[in-house]
């Protein structure tokens, strides 16, 4: 009878924190890069699913100990986002879009109304805008942990907050 292979000594707690970090951030990932993005819903969650999938193959490799897992899956999440850009450029010519073509829309509530209006303005910010709104409002996480993730300062995560929320209030219609 042979001796079995040798196991990973630290697989169950690699697997373990994975599944336990898979669930607590899964929805707060889907948020960020949907809001990131613009995407549609499927596309979200597909790069969701990428974020996952890259960080369990690192995980698996075992290089360096991960410190802060949630960072770790934000700044993965970037990276896909990125990926995803380089890849996906837009592919409709503006002479092949019809102007008098409009997309059929149901009604909307007031509310969903409002916050189709706020997607958007969001979507027209610069990019460090839109980002450091992400996290601090959609993603809820505090200065300090905006900053880690970015590599910034709480100080300069509350001014660049601070600059978009000015920014964005500039671009809201009156109510």
């Amino acid at each position: 009878m042979e001796p079995a292979a040798p196991q990973p000594i630290l697989s169950s707690d690699r697997e373990s924190r994975f599944l336990s970090a898979y669930d607590a951030y899964v929805k707060s990932i889907y948020r960020y890069i949907y809001y990131r993005t613009g995407q549609e819903k499927a596309d979200a969650e597909e790069l969701t699913q990428e974020v996952f999938m890259r960080t369990w193959a690192y995980l698996q490799k075992g290089e360096r100990p991960i410190e802060e897992l949630r960072a770790f899956l934000f700044q993965v999440a970037r990276h896909v986002i990125a990926d995803r850009w380089r890849r996906h450029k837009p592919t409709i010519a503006l002479e092949d879009v019809d102007p008098a073509e409009e997309p059929h829309t149901e009604a909307a509530s007031p509310a969903s109304v409002d916050m189709i209006i706020l997607e958007q303005h969001l979507l027209a910010l610069p990019e460090k805008y839109r980002e450091v709104l992400t996290l601090r409002y959609i993603n809820d996480m505090t200065t300090e942990d905006a900053g880690k993730m970015l590599g910034m300062t709480a100080n300069h995560v509350a001014v660049l907050t601070n600059r978009a929320l000015n920014k964005l209030r500039k671009m809201l219609p009156e109510s």
